[in-house]
C-alpha cells in the first residue's frame, strides 16, 4: 500500500498543478474544471498521506475519491464533446455514464478489500 500512497500522491500533485499550468496553456480546459482538478489534487495528496499513515479516514475518503473521479470523467466528457448531432451526443453521454459507473463499482470493490491495511486508531 505504500506504493499506492506514492502513486496517489503523484496524481494529486499533478492535479494540484493543473490550475497554474492550465491558466497559461492555450486551448486548455475551462477554468472551473482546472480549479476543480486543483482542489481534487489537494484532496488526493491528503488521502495519500492517510494511506501512508494507515488512517481509517483515508480508507473512507477513498470511496469519495472514487466517486468524484467518475463524476469528473463524465463532466469532462460533456464539456469537451465536439459539436455533433443530438442522437450522437446522447449515445456518448450514456456510454460515459455506464462506463463511469462500472469503473467506480469495480474500484470500490477493490478498495473495500483493502480495509485490513488501515487501523482504527485515531492518534493525532
Amino acid at each position: 500500500m505504500k506504493v499506492v500512497a506514492i502513486i496517489v500522491a503523484l496524481c494529486g500533485v499533478l492535479g494540484f498543478l493543473s490550475l497554474p499550468v492550465g491558466i497559461f496553456a492555450s486551448g486548455s480546459s475551462p477554468w472551473p474544471l482546472l480549479l476543480a482538478d486543483s482542489v481534487f489534487g489537494a484532496f488526493l495528496i491528503w488521502i495519500a498521506l492517510g494511506i501512508w499513515k494507515r488512517r481509517m479516514a483515508a480508507w473512507r475518503y477513498g470511496f469519495v475519491a472514487i466517486v468524484l473521479l467518475s463524476v469528473a470523467f463524465i463532466v469532462q466528457v460533456c464539456f469537451e464533446l465536439p459539436a455533433v448531432s443530438t442522437g450522437q451526443r446522447v449515445v456518448v453521454i450514456i456510454s460515459c455514464l455506464v462506463g463511469g459507473i462500472a469503473v467506480a463499482v469495480y474500484w470500490s470493490f477493490i478498495w473495500y478489500r483493502q480495509k485490513k491495511w488501515f487501523s482504527h486508531e485515531n492518534v493525532a
